[in-house]
């Protein structure tokens, strides 16, 4: 049977019950079954405490969570902070009650099944309509909508409009239970007289006046009820009656003896459409217990009328107890009941949820919709191309949708102003801190943002770079915001020494390296040769603080021990080891390829500090030498987690076919010693075979082209392959579908329930730096906040600009055919212009004769040009 576990850590069960008013409710049955695998936190909207706290319950693992009738935002955070503090990061949503709308809502990244024990489109439902209108919306977020009939699935399916994923788990019984108490023994009454039996809520569902009759038709019977108590003016009445008993609200054992005393079971509903399509409970708990059963019209007991008599007055029901009566004890129909009821076991309708939900979860890792990934960063750090590598690789080859933010350092002077905007990331379906934000530290990432991630209901991922400085401020962080996975460099076996899983219950930590493999095709075109690179070693290093041990001092002792024996033997080299000489950017990569091979090491430290205290040690004594820190601060630190890593620095090298140089060392199982590098011993022994390999330019081809060929040309180790991993892990993590479409950042986004159309943070510049690509800097990041970008959040404003931007497009449009239609006219125009230009000059010329002349200026020269014509005419005769 599928493991629950594997998909959720809690399940929160939204329902209007009262917990302890409603034993062995089908909420409890399924409560009790989901507690053998979760937690299980019973809301119900009883009047909850200013900080709710769970209350107890009699279940192990099962409390209840007083949330209070205020349905609405300020419930909803009330849920979400118990939650939070109780590390509940991916539970299942297992609805009830419609009016815990906004709950659902505000975590619609979790996966809601919703429970129809009720036909709430049903007319005569009490407050009808508010249920129909929340229970649309919820429907809406639904992910497995479960029916306990036929008759209410139809319903939600043709009232409600529902199209998702469903399944119908009838209404059963507690057969294990029913069995073990030996009810179906039957034990008549001490008085000798038949009693009908009828357990559950004394309300206005009962037909009392049918009962009343009834009473009055069997007065040799006893009828027998039990059940909470009302002040039903029809219950009043039949509790007058001498052949009524009323027992009180019993305990299920308590009931299990009354059941053995009973020749009958009772369902006397009212007839009304509410009740026609129900499937109470007590019907096959009554016949778990041996009883026949007698009810009023319901469609689901009707279609088995073997085990139930249906009745729909009181001389009918009378008829019916009679006939029955003799079946009470009889060992064939007993074995028939009890056959039906095991059937119809809660035990077998939640191993068919189980089997629904688990199915449900696998069509779910493979949804195609993208999910909305936030990523935290520091734009301060982009400069180093690793980092930028690494960070641009989510955009580039995610199949979900990527938007940064930069969150260290300041942002505006007026701070005030942005803390009383908090941060509301709940469009994002998935948070992911970066390695460049140095969690170690407490002041990195700036803490305007700490309350906002630690609310954060979807998947929380931290990407974690040496882990060993100052690692307790990193373990309280994590606890702190409650990350759901943590990329860490340290190696998979020393993962639980480092992170114990008893501190970190809730968080898987995967083993990363600390960059992969970049993209650097057009730069290895431009490469030369090895026969033709002038130099044949190249080397950046540098001086890091003592605490970090043996393996960082010996990125400084390489670089100038072989420099001092290269010079010596006057080998052409490229080394330094000063932060001055360091090299960013393109000039980089040509810096590398400039050389026949790079130096390098493994890196990382093996020496954690815990506390800080190593570091502040380490810079008060500066000026001491390493060896002398090493035996009086370092000594039993140094070794029991091993974090020899390979540094993205081979990779580049690799990628530019330039050969490598390497102390002896493990290099996180990537790289072989003389198969992929030049093996350099530590005490340099082997150092002039170094020299002498390095003017063999066929060996170096040879060994460039096949590390090329094994870490370039596989791609197992390309940034694409890293990121499609990631995205798998979103698949296997993430339970749904994205909660919201993201129409741009920072701009405004539509919530999945339609409900909310916002943007996520209502004013302020900082929402600038939500964008689709990384800064480059602090010089873009002050150039956006002085921007002082300020932007609206609600669908009205989309509406008007959408209105806007319409009529805009029709006056383009009227603008369009007003241009051609006088530019139509304008031709004509040309056209007559040129007409009547050479009918003036025919005018004035002398071979046409006279009248004709005076005809064409009369018509087209005027009554001014017409006089002077003539007045020339008879001057010339």
């Amino acid at each position: 049977m599928p493991e629950l576990s594997k998909h959720f850590d809690a399940v929160i069960m939204l329902t209007q019950s009262d917990w302890h008013r409603e034993p062995r409710s089908n909420r409890y049955h399924y409560a009790t079954r989901f507690a053998q695998d979760l937690p299980v936190y019973f809301v119900q909207p009883t009047p909850p405490v200013e900080t709710p706290e769970l209350g107890e319950t009699e279940i192990e693992n099962i409390g209840v969570v007083h949330a209070g009738t205020d349905y609405g935002v300020d419930q909803s955070i009330r849920l979400e902070r118990l939650l939070a503090k109780r590390h509940v990061r991916r539970p299942l949503l297992f609805a009830y009650n419609p009016l815990f709308v906004d709950f659902i809502a505000r975590n619609a990244g979790f996966y809601a099944v919703y429970h129809a024990t009720e036909d709430y489109f049903g007319s005569e439902f009490d407050d009808a309509v508010r249920h129909r209108e929340m229970l649309m919306r919820v429907l809406g977020l639904t992910d497995l909508l479960v029916a306990c009939t036929d008759g209410v699935f139809a319903s939600y399916r043709i009232n409600g409009a529902y199209r998702g994923r469903s399944i119908v788990l009838k209404n059963g019984c507690d057969f294990e239970f029913w069995r073990r108490s030996d009810a179906i023994a039957f034990q008549p009454q001490a008085s000798g007289r038949p009693a009908a039996l009828y357990q559950g809520a004394l309300n206005d569902r009962l037909d009392f006046d049918l009962l009343s009759e009834l009473a009055d038709r069997v007065n040799d019977w006893d009828l027998v009820f039990c059940g909470r108590d009302s002040d039903e003016p029809g219950w009043t009445r039949l509790r007058e009656k001498p052949n009524v008993r009323y027992l009180g609200e019993l305990r299920p054992e308590q009931i299990a003896e009354t059941s053995r005393q009973s020749s009958v079971g009772l369902i006397p509903f009212r007839d009304y459409s509410l009740a026609r399509v129900s499937l109470p409970l007590k019907a096959f708990e009554y016949v778990a217990c041996g009883l026949p059963v007698v009810s009023t019209p319901i469609d689901e007991l009707a279609r088995d009328p073997e085990l139930f008599s249906i009745a729909s007055d009181a001389a009918e029901f009378e008829s019916a107890i009679r006939q029955l009566a003799d079946t009470r004890d009889d060992s064939d129909a007993i074995g028939r009941r009890q056959a039906a009821a095991a059937q119809q076991s809660y035990d077998k309708r939640f191993s068919e949820l189980r089997e629904e939900i688990d199915l449900a979860m696998i069509s779910a890792g493979r949804n195609s919709d993208k999910y909305n990934i936030l990523v935290l960063y520091d734009d301060r750090s982009t400069h180093v191309k690793a980092i930028k590598d690494h960070l641009h690789a989510f955009s580039v080859y995610s199949s979900n949708g990527v938007t940064y933010l930069p969150c260290t350092g300041a942002f505006m002077t007026d701070k005030d102003k942005i803390d009383s905007n908090p941060w509301d990331f709940d469009c994002f379906d998935v948070i992911v801190i970066h390695h460049s934000v140095r969690v170690c530290y407490p002041d990195h990432l700036n803490r305007i943002f700490y309350d906002s991630i630690a609310r954060f209901t979807g998947l929380k991922v931290l990407f974690v770079q040496d882990d060993y400085n100052n690692t307790g401020h990193t373990w309280q962080f994590i606890e702190q915001i409650g990350f759901d996975v943590v990329f860490t460099s340290v190696p998979d076996e020393f993962i639980p020494t480092i992170y114990p899983c008893e501190r970190f219950p809730r968080t898987e930590f995967l083993h990363t390296l600390t960059g992969y493999v970049p993209e650097l095709e057009a730069e290895e075109r431009d490469c030369l040769p090895i026969s033709e690179r002038p130099l044949r070693i190249v080397y950046r290093g540098r001086s890091l603080p003592l605490h970090y041990g043996d393996l960082a001092r010996e990125k400084l002792d390489i670089g100038l021990e072989v420099k001092r024996r290269a010079d010596a033997r006057s080998v052409p080299v490229d080394i330094e080891v000063d932060n001055a000489s360091r090299i960013y950017g393109a000039d980089w990569y040509r810096f590398l390829a400039s050389a026949r091979a790079m130096l390098g090491t493994e890196s990382g430290s093996n020496v954690f500090d815990f506390d800080g205290s190593l570091a502040e040690l380490s810079k008060a004594n500066a000026d001491m030498p390493y060896e002398q820190f090493r035996d009086r601060y370092l000594a039993g630190r140094e070794g029991p987690v091993m974090m020899n890593q390979v540094s993205p620095k081979l990779f580049e090298a690799i990628h530019l076919r330039t050969a490598l140089v390497l102390f002896e060392g493990a290099y996180s199982g990537i790289l072989e010693r003389d198969v992929h590098y030049i093996s350099l011993k530590k005490d340099y022994s082997n150092i002039d075979d170094v020299f002498d390999r390095l003017e063999d330019v066929a060996f170096l081809e040879k060994m460039a082209d096949r590390a090329y060929r094994d870490i370039i040309s596989s791609r197992r180790y390309s940034y694409e392959r890293f990121i499609a991993n990631f995205d798998a892990l979103l698949n296997r993590r993430l339970l749904r579908s994205r909660r919201c479409q993201i129409i741009e950042a920072p701009i405004m986004y539509e919530r999945k329930d339609r409900e909310l159309f916002a943007i996520p943070m209502n004013e302020g510049p900082v929402a600038a730096l939500l964008s689709r690509g990384i800064l480059a800097g602090p010089t873009t990041r002050d150039e956006l906040l002085a921007a002082r970008v300020v932007r609206r959040s609600y669908r009205n404003e989309f509406d008007t600009l959408k209105k806007a931007q319409k009529s805009l497009s029709s006056y383009e449009r009227k603008i369009e055919r007003l241009s051609r239609t006088l530019e139509r006219r304008t031709r004509t125009l040309e056209k007559r212009d040129a007409k009547i230009e050479r009918l003036s000059r025919m005018t004035t010329g002398q071979q046409m004769p006279i009248h004709q002349r005076v005809m064409l200026a009369i018509a087209f020269r005027g009554r001014a040009y017409v006089t002077a014509l003539c007045r020339r005419l008879w001057q010339q005769g």
